[in-house]
Protein backbone atom coordinates (compact mmCIF):
# COMPACT_ATOMS: atom_id res chain seq x y z
CA UNK A 1 0.00 0.00 0.00
CA UNK A 2 1.29 3.44 -1.02
CA UNK A 3 0.46 6.77 0.73
CA UNK A 4 -1.36 8.87 -2.02
CA UNK A 5 0.81 12.27 -1.67
CA UNK A 6 1.47 14.66 -4.33
CA UNK A 7 4.92 14.02 -5.28
CA UNK A 8 7.22 16.99 -6.23
CA UNK A 9 10.29 17.09 -8.05
CA UNK A 10 12.82 14.35 -6.69
CA UNK A 11 10.20 13.05 -4.44
CA UNK A 12 9.52 9.19 -4.76
CA UNK A 13 6.99 7.61 -3.36
CA UNK A 14 7.27 5.35 -0.39
CA UNK A 15 5.56 2.23 0.86
CA UNK A 16 3.19 3.02 4.09
CA UNK A 17 5.13 2.12 7.40
CA UNK A 18 3.53 -0.71 8.90
CA UNK A 19 3.25 0.01 13.03
CA UNK A 20 5.76 -2.81 15.04
CA UNK A 21 4.60 -5.39 17.36
CA UNK A 22 5.95 -3.01 20.29
CA UNK A 23 3.63 -0.36 19.25
CA UNK A 24 0.62 -2.42 19.00
CA UNK A 25 1.67 -4.52 22.22
CA UNK A 26 1.66 -0.73 23.99
CA UNK A 27 -1.51 0.30 22.67
CA UNK A 28 -3.23 -2.76 23.78
CA UNK A 29 -1.50 -2.43 27.46
CA UNK A 30 -2.39 1.61 27.15
CA UNK A 31 -6.34 0.36 26.32
CA UNK A 32 -6.37 -2.07 29.10
CA UNK A 33 -5.03 0.49 31.77
CA UNK A 34 -7.41 2.40 30.70
CA UNK A 35 -10.35 -0.28 30.99
CA UNK A 36 -9.09 -1.15 34.66
CA UNK A 37 -8.75 2.75 35.89
CA UNK A 38 -12.30 3.16 34.08
CA UNK A 39 -13.52 0.04 36.15
CA UNK A 40 -11.93 1.51 39.16
CA UNK A 41 -13.52 4.61 38.61
CA UNK A 42 -16.89 3.15 38.77
CA UNK A 43 -15.78 1.11 41.98
CA UNK A 44 -15.16 3.92 43.68
CA UNK A 45 -18.22 5.60 42.61
CA UNK A 46 -20.55 2.38 43.33
CA UNK A 47 -22.03 2.55 46.53
CA UNK A 48 -22.28 -1.18 46.88
CA UNK A 49 -18.49 -1.78 46.72
CA UNK A 50 -18.27 1.46 49.35
CA UNK A 51 -20.45 -0.18 51.32
CA UNK A 52 -18.68 -3.58 50.94
CA UNK A 53 -15.18 -2.28 51.56
CA UNK A 54 -16.60 -0.63 55.05
CA UNK A 55 -18.55 -3.63 56.02
CA UNK A 56 -15.87 -5.67 55.72
CA UNK A 57 -13.66 -3.33 57.57
CA UNK A 58 -16.21 -3.06 60.88
CA UNK A 59 -16.15 -6.94 60.43
CA UNK A 60 -12.47 -7.25 60.70
CA UNK A 61 -12.17 -4.50 63.57
CA UNK A 62 -15.27 -6.02 65.57
CA UNK A 63 -13.52 -9.23 65.52
CA UNK A 64 -9.95 -7.59 66.57
CA UNK A 65 -12.00 -6.28 69.57
CA UNK A 66 -13.16 -9.77 70.05
CA UNK A 67 -9.95 -11.14 70.90
CA UNK A 68 -8.67 -8.46 72.86
CA UNK A 69 -11.38 -8.11 75.22
CA UNK A 70 -10.55 -11.71 76.22
CA UNK A 71 -7.20 -11.32 76.57
CA UNK A 72 -8.29 -8.33 79.33
CA UNK A 73 -9.92 -11.03 80.81
CA UNK A 74 -7.06 -13.17 81.23
CA UNK A 75 -4.91 -10.82 82.57
CA UNK A 76 -7.65 -9.58 84.84
CA UNK A 77 -7.94 -13.26 86.24
CA UNK A 78 -4.37 -13.55 86.48
CA UNK A 79 -4.14 -10.10 88.31
CA UNK A 80 -6.99 -11.82 90.91
CA UNK A 81 -4.92 -14.36 91.39
CA UNK A 82 -1.30 -13.06 91.76
CA UNK A 83 -2.98 -10.60 94.27
CA UNK A 84 -4.56 -13.24 95.85
CA UNK A 85 -1.03 -14.87 95.95
CA UNK A 86 0.52 -11.61 97.49
CA UNK A 87 -2.40 -11.32 99.96
CA UNK A 88 -1.39 -14.79 100.89
CA UNK A 89 2.84 -14.30 101.26
CA UNK A 90 2.14 -11.19 103.27
CA UNK A 91 0.38 -12.80 105.98
CA UNK A 92 2.85 -15.90 105.78
CA UNK A 93 5.77 -13.37 106.49
CA UNK A 94 3.80 -11.64 109.24
CA UNK A 95 3.15 -14.79 111.07
CA UNK A 96 6.54 -15.97 110.87
CA UNK A 97 7.14 -11.94 112.09
CA UNK A 98 5.22 -12.64 115.13
CA UNK A 99 6.24 -16.16 115.88
CA UNK A 100 9.80 -15.04 115.54
CA UNK A 101 8.70 -12.19 118.31
CA UNK A 102 6.55 -14.36 120.47
CA UNK A 103 9.94 -16.80 120.90
CA UNK A 104 12.67 -14.20 120.84
CA UNK A 105 9.84 -12.76 124.18
CA UNK A 106 9.36 -15.81 125.82
CA UNK A 107 12.98 -17.24 125.82
CA UNK A 108 15.58 -14.49 124.94
CA UNK A 109 18.64 -16.86 126.54
CA UNK A 110 18.03 -19.29 123.53
CA UNK A 111 16.89 -16.73 120.65
CA UNK A 112 17.77 -17.65 117.58
CA UNK A 113 17.83 -14.03 117.46
CA UNK A 114 17.89 -11.41 119.78
CA UNK A 115 14.36 -9.19 120.74
CA UNK A 116 16.52 -5.83 120.07
CA UNK A 117 18.21 -6.70 116.71
CA UNK A 118 14.59 -8.02 115.56
CA UNK A 119 13.37 -4.69 116.62
CA UNK A 120 15.40 -3.13 114.65
CA UNK A 121 15.55 -5.38 111.45
CA UNK A 122 11.18 -4.34 111.22
CA UNK A 123 11.88 -0.80 111.99
CA UNK A 124 10.28 -0.77 115.10
CA UNK A 125 13.10 0.39 116.89
CA UNK A 126 16.16 3.05 115.97
CA UNK A 127 19.34 0.82 115.81
CA UNK A 128 21.87 1.36 118.52
CA UNK A 129 25.60 1.19 118.03
CA UNK A 130 25.87 -2.18 120.37
CA UNK A 131 22.76 -3.69 118.92
CA UNK A 132 24.31 -3.32 115.56
CA UNK A 133 28.33 -4.38 116.37
CA UNK A 134 26.69 -6.82 118.75
CA UNK A 135 27.89 -5.51 121.78
CA UNK A 136 31.29 -4.46 120.52
CA UNK A 137 33.01 -1.29 121.59
CA UNK A 138 31.67 1.82 120.19
CA UNK A 139 34.88 2.45 117.92
CA UNK A 140 34.35 -0.68 116.19
CA UNK A 141 30.98 -0.48 115.65
CA UNK A 142 30.99 2.44 113.27
CA UNK A 143 32.73 -0.08 111.11
CA UNK A 144 30.96 -3.08 111.82
CA UNK A 145 27.91 -1.18 110.82
CA UNK A 146 28.95 0.39 107.73
CA UNK A 147 29.33 -3.24 106.91
CA UNK A 148 25.83 -4.58 107.94
CA UNK A 149 24.14 -1.66 106.49
CA UNK A 150 22.59 -2.14 103.10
Amino acid sequence: MFINTTLGRGQVRRPEAKPSQAKQRLRVNKRKMEQVANLLQRAANSNAVINTLLASVFAVLSLRSVEQQRQIEALEAEKDSLVKANKGLKKTIWDWKQQLFSEAEANPQNAFVPLSTLKVIYGEATPAASVIAGGADKGDAKSTASKIMI
